[in-house]
């Protein structure tokens, strides 16, 4: 069985606010950074929900940091130290110029929504 795919590139995406919630769920709202040739547009956000969060109150306390309003991402992929397989997966998230960093440990991970540029087709 295949992992959840994470759909879009995240590096230089920004988080534009996250909720919690109901149970041990968190939701980032992801502006990606959609690419045209050389040029790059924040795109309309995307939903990156992360189901039964093992590590929820570390996650919770993490993001109540707010690490989002001081630096873009620097990733948000599998985690290359711990092995994820399908119902216990781990997705690292990682910050430019701040070094914040944190493995959410769930047994689900979706993304919905698109990622559209306004003016473009």
């Amino acid at each position: 069985m295949e992992l959840p795919a994470l759909v879009y590139d995240y590096n230089d995406a920004l988080i534009e606010h996250y909720s919690v919630g109901p149970r041990r769920e968190v939701t980032l709202h992801v502006n990606v950074v959609r690419w045209q040739g050389s040029v790059g547009r924040y795109a309309s956000p995307v939903q990156v929900r992360f189901g039964g969060v093992k590590n929820f109150e570390e996650v919770v306390a993490f993001l109540k940091t707010k690490p989002f309003e001081r630096s873009e991402l620097a990733g948000l992929r599998y985690s290359d130290d711990q092995t994820s397989k399908p119902g216990d997966l781990f997705i690292a998230i990682a910050f430019e110029r701040t070094d914040a960093r944190i493995v959410v440990s769930c047994s689900n991970v979706s993304v919905t929504g698109p990622a559209t540029v306004p003016g473009t087709t």
